[in-house]
């Protein structure tokens, strides 16, 4: 079988960690892998197994004419694309993407991935994310994977698509067997850890000033945080202004990110809203305690909390639960970023809560199993 999958870029995110995993599953079956990236000018991040296509599609769009015009160019392109190398299944990430993807649809099988949950990113906005416009077009997919019952709800309540065409399919997670004997860890016993691009939505800033919080009560306390963005220069200011330079690490994006869930003690999420989350489930299988905002999409229903609003720490089935708070941009801390500092500095002076939430994370990854949730992409492609 040829599959396409297709992608604005391979550079360092979820959607495009799980797409290389994708690729990866069906190259190693037997299926031609091709992907289909835009001329984005972003660094590869991932080594994929397949072939690598660069289409020429620019990412960029100006207004809501140019989108479309953009779009039906970009549709027309990927079409020959399509055709030249005999796709027969072809699965897309992020919005413009699955645009493109339905828009050239011929008779090969369509698959969309929904990666975001544009109702919670207000800085979200034209062609891509008009609700009328997104139900319009993903109904002309074959299939539309939301990787949580809450993008499940509003691909259904908000956008109207046909609930039919919706298959709930979280993110795998492959567990790495990396041998990290000849490494040296130097950052200490209590470490804190945050993975994520840097980027307003991911709120990294509170996670820092939460942590100024736990310094004073856990002395050889760290904080690492892998990712790259558009926010690292503030953050770094956000340091140096909480004197936290010896503290709190921004370490960039980290090819093996696995060495650093092995060594932390914690995983913390301070994200506003997450389609599905990732880095959770990764952290899960190394058996890293959680502690995550009660953020809407997937971290809640990985965790197995049980309210619908958080309005205080709950010690949920799979990690620790606390209320979603919003990034001030500001370099002052306040009582909620203290309080969540309490939690954390709460948590890794408890070793029984530790070894507790260690046993549960390492339980609840195996749902996520990689060959147990490929089998659910199987089912789409083969039908």
């Amino acid at each position: 079988m040829n599959i396409a999958i297709l992608i604005p870029s391979l550079s360092g995110g979820g959607a495009e960690r799980v797409a290389a995993i994708i690729g990866q599953y069906y190259s190693e079956r037997g299926d031609n892998i091709y992907y289909f990236v835009g001329n984005s000018g972003l660094p590869k991040r991932y080594d994929v197994k397949g072939r690598i296509i660069n289409t020429g599609i620019h990412n960029f769009f100006d207004s809501m004419a140019d989108s479309l015009i953009s779009l039906v160019r970009s549709a027309h392109i990927m079409r020959e694309y399509k055709q030249r190398y005999h796709i027969n299944a072809a699965l897309s990430f992020m919005e413009e993407y699955n645009f493109i993807n339905v828009l050239s649809k011929g008779t090969e099988c369509v698959i969309c991935s929904q990666c975001t949950i544009p109702s919670l990113r207000p800085e979200l906005t034209g062609l891509l994310y008009n609700k009328y416009v997104v139900g319009k077009v993903y109904n002309q997919a074959d299939y539309i994977v939301a990787l949580s019952s809450y993008s499940v709800r509003e691909l259904v309540e908000e956008c109207h698509v046909k609930r039919k065409k919706i298959v709930k399919i979280p993110n795998p997670v492959i567990i790495e067997t990396t041998d990290h004997s000849e490494k040296e860890w130097a950052y200490g016993e209590h470490t804190v850890l945050c993975v994520g691009r840097y980027v307003e939505v991911k709120q990294q800033d509170i996670a820092i000033k939460a942590f100024s919080r736990v310094v004073e009560r856990v002395a050889d306390a760290k904080m690492i945080i892998c990712g790259e963005g558009p926010q690292k220069r503030y953050l770094e200011n956000l340091i140096k202004k909480l004197h936290l330079q010896e503290k709190v690490y921004l370490l960039g994006f980290q090819n093996d990110i696995a060495f650093f869930y092995e060594h932390a003690k914690v995983f913390l999420l301070t994200s506003a809203n997450e389609a599905f989350g990732n880095v959770i489930v990764e952290a899960m299988a190394a058996g890293l305690p959680i502690i995550s905002f009660n953020a809407p999409g997937g971290p809640p229903e990985i965790l197995g909390c049980k309210n619908k609003v958080v309005d205080k720490t709950e010690y949920a089935e799979y990690g620790i639960v606390t209320p979603l708070m919003y990034s001030n941009k500001g370099f002052t801390v306040t009582e909620q970023e203290a309080k969540l500092g309490d939690v954390i500095a709460d948590v890794l002076m408890d070793e029984r809560m530790l070894n507790y939430y260690t046993t549960r994370s390492k339980t609840r990854a195996r749902h996520y199993a990689y060959k147990k949730i490929m089998k659910k992409w199987d089912v789409l492609i083969e039908r």
